[in-house]
């Protein structure tokens, strides 16, 4: 693996972090849900040299279907967690002679949209992993973005320009599902666009202090943009993005990244059904209901960490490889 993207594999390990600190309400860490962005620009960042490759419908559908195959595996094992909670539930339900409760996964309109990564149309399969938003946007942006022009600059501005729009104008509507779609799309765009411009690269001395000096601004002017923060956050974090990707690593930098990356996007999906359950087990725990308020964070944050690593190793293991191994080997791929 190359330094350029084992440095990117670390930042996205480290974003995937900051969602689950957004996540435990811990007070001064509020405005990392910006993180988010961080993810929609990552991708048009990575996928852009293979959306170039799509020169025909074949290889658009295959791109397509190893994307797909990419992204769902993890899924079916949150879902899977899900299905077993829920049939746990009906059955305690039906022993104590209770009434059934509202259940996750086991209403067959959120398995569809589950399975086909639209929850972004349906608020009850969020109720899945709350996270799932951004995968399902993302998911759409895949399948507009590389078919909007067959040229890399006229694909940029117009994604960057179509983006913006959808942006501003969700926004002003309050729509949220189109609001998310054009942050993945404005997002998308920009890591897709700044790829094509590497050459805009500093000295790693330079690069990481003007980051560091842009970051406090940033995190205190973009949350107060509301719903329009997309049109800050997203060159921001394309700026980011293009400079880390050319900052070299050392052999025990290069293995510390490629672990947070080859967990960052399971990490990203489980943190939030594990986080609640921790949560349901530690409010039953005496002497965690003593605890100051922020050790109780940190506690309840570490175990969540902890079990959220697990989850996604025995994930890992168990759907990701198997699946995405067949499906690379049944279909001709244009994309690892």
């Amino acid at each position: 693996m190359s330094n350029r993207m084992v440095s990117l594999d670390g930042a996205r390990g480290i974003a995937a972090f900051c969602i689950l600190l957004f996540h435990l309400s811990i007070e001064h860490f509020s405005m990392l849900y910006l993180a988010v962005d961080f993810f929609f620009v990552l991708s048009g960042f990575v996928l852009a040299n293979n959306i170039d490759r799509i020169k025909s419908i074949t290889q658009f559908k295959t791109f397509i279907i190893l994307r797909y195959f990419r992204i769902m595996p993890m899924l079916l094992s949150v879902m899977l967690f899900y299905l077993i909670y829920d049939l746990a539930l009906i059955l305690y339900s039906y022993v104590h002679a209770r009434p059934f409760p509202e259940l996750i996964v086991t209403e067959p309109l959120t398995i569809i949209f589950s399975l086909t990564f639209l929850q972004v149309f349906y608020q009850p399969a969020l109720l899945v992993v709350a996270p799932v938003w951004s995968l399902s946007a993302e998911w759409i942006t895949n399948l507009f973005f590389p078919i909007m022009t067959k040229q890399g600059r006229n694909r940029s501005i117009l994604g960057t320009i179509l983006g913006s729009l959808v942006v501003c104008v969700s926004s002003y509507l309050d729509f949220e599902p189109l609001i998310h779609i054009g942050r993945a799309l404005l997002g998308f765009t920009l890591g897709y666009a700044v790829s094509r411009i590497q050459r805009f690269y500093l000295s790693k001395s330079i690069s990481l202090l003007i980051i560091f000096t842009l970051t406090i601004p940033y995190l205190m002017i973009a949350p107060k943009l509301g719903n329009y923060q997309a049109l800050l956050s997203g060159p921001f974090f394309a700026f980011v993005i293009v400079q880390l990707s050319r900052i070299e690593t050392g052999a025990k930098t290069q293995m510390y990244c490629s672990f947070l990356g080859k967990y960052s996007y399971g990490f990203y999906l489980w943190h939030f059904p594990v986080m609640m359950t921790t949560g349901n087990f530690l409010s039953r725990v005496y002497w965690f209901q003593n605890l100051n308020a922020n050790v109780g964070l940190i506690s309840h944050g570490f175990l969540t960490a902890m079990v959220t690593l697990l989850a996604t190793f025995l994930s890992i293991r168990i759907f990701e490889v198997p699946i995405r191994t067949w499906a690379q080997g049944r279909f001709n791929p244009i994309t690892q």
